[in-house]
């Protein structure tokens, strides 16, 4: 399927971020050393978000058994989003989720998360099936196993999702280097 034009152009105004399942009891199963990598570009892409007034949307998932946000996106996203409690997996399943969604407004979502192959496709899958154009901030999702990692980004690519960096994210968002949220950003990137 080739991509149009609309469909690759991120902007502050058509794009949301939802940050899934982050949490405190999910990383000691990731692969340390990529988790380390995606979490680094998950708190970009949080941060970007908040540089360029995009709306960031972050889920829990079971926070009782899970534990909650890990503590350095909660300090990139500090009073941005607070986050929505969930059982499924989907987070479109969700009433609350979709509820804070569409009051966005928004048609663009840009999905950072774990884990790729469970929540994050699930989430792809509904939002997709709902016609939002779904971004996949491929260093910004984690699985368990690389395995599970690469079939989840095929699968994205059978949704029709764009996946994408967290970098080609945040700049598509500024578009020219000058501004405040160009300075914001770039610093982010270093």
């Amino acid at each position: 399927m080739v991509a149009s034009f609309a469909m690759l152009s991120l902007t502050p105004d058509n794009s949301v971020v939802v940050l899934i399942d982050w949490q405190e009891r999910l990383v000691g199963v990731m692969p340390e050393d990529v988790h380390a990598d995606h979490l680094r570009k998950a708190c970009i892409l949080v941060a970007g978000a908040r540089a360029a007034g995009v709306p960031i949307l972050v889920t829990e998932q079971y926070p009782k058994g899970l534990g909650h946000t890990v503590p350095d996106l909660q300090a990139a996203l500090g009073d941005a989003a607070a986050p929505i409690e969930k059982r499924d997996f989907a987070c479109s399943d969700v009433a609350e989720f979709a509820d804070q969604l569409e009051r966005t407004g928004r048609s663009h979502v840009i999905l950072a998360g774990m884990e790729s192959h469970i929540c994050v496709f699930q989430t792809a899958r509904g939002l997709t099936s709902e016609g939002y154009v779904v971004h996949v901030a491929r260093d910004a999702v984690v699985s368990r196993s690389k395995r599970d990692y690469k079939a989840a980004l095929g699968l994205y690519d059978h949704l029709g999702c764009v996946t994408t960096s967290v970098e080609t994210v945040v700049f598509d968002w500024v578009r020219r280097a000058e501004g405040d949220t160009f300075k914001a950003i770039s610093r982010l990137v270093r």
